[in-house]
C-alpha cells in the first residue's frame, strides 16, 4: 500500500482550517462514545491524523471523513479512493445531507442488507444480489 506523506497538505489540510473542527469534535465524540457503549475494546481515538477522525480498536479500525456538504456518490467515490486502508479498516463518511442518488442507493443498499439477513430462499437471495449488482454498476459503474 502507497501512503500519502503524513505531514503533506494531503492528510494535514483540515488541521489548518479550524472552521469544521467543532462539527468534526463533535462526531468523533460521538462516534467514540457509541463504541464504549457497545462494550468494543477502543484502544484509542485520533482527531486530524490520516483522516478526520479515527477510532483504533483491538483487531480493527474505523476511519472517518467529516463533511459538512450534501454529498454525492461522486464524492463519496472520491473519498474512498483517496482513503488509505488496510483489510481491517472501516471507511465511514459522515455528512450534514445526501444528494437524492446517494440517499436512493443507500436506501436500496439498506434493503438489500436486509434481504441478505432475512431468512428468504437462498434462490431467491441470489437472484437480488444480482438485481443489487446490477443497480450499482448502473449507478456507479461510469464513476469508478
Amino acid at each position: 500500500m502507497n501512503f500519502p506523506s503524513y505531514f503533506g497538505p494531503r492528510l494535514s489540510g483540515g488541521s489548518y482550517s479550524s472552521a469544521g473542527y467543532l462539527y468534526q469534535d463533535i462526531c468523533a465524540l460521538f462516534c467514540l462514545f457509541n463504541s464504549l457503549n457497545r462494550g468494543e475494546n477502543v484502544t484509542s481515538l485520533g482527531i486530524e491524523m490520516i483522516n478526520d477522525f479515527t477510532i483504533h480498536r483491538t483487531n480493527s479500525t474505523i476511519t472517518a471523513q467529516v463533511k459538512k456538504k450534501t454529498m454525492s456518490i461522486n464524492d463519496i467515490l472520491k473519498i474512498i479512493r483517496e482513503t488509505p486502508n488496510i483489510d481491517t479498516d472501516t471507511i465511514m463518511i459522515i455528512c450534514t445531507n445526501f444528494q437524492e442518488d446517494l440517499r436512493q442507493l443507500i436506501t436500496k443498499m439498506n434493503n438489500y442488507k436486509y434481504a441478505m439477513n432475512s431468512d428468504l430462499d437462498e434462490a431467491w437471495k441470489i437472484s437480488i444480489t444480482r438485481d443489487f449488482y446490477e443497480e450499482l454498476n448502473k449507478r456507479v459503474g461510469s464513476m469508478i
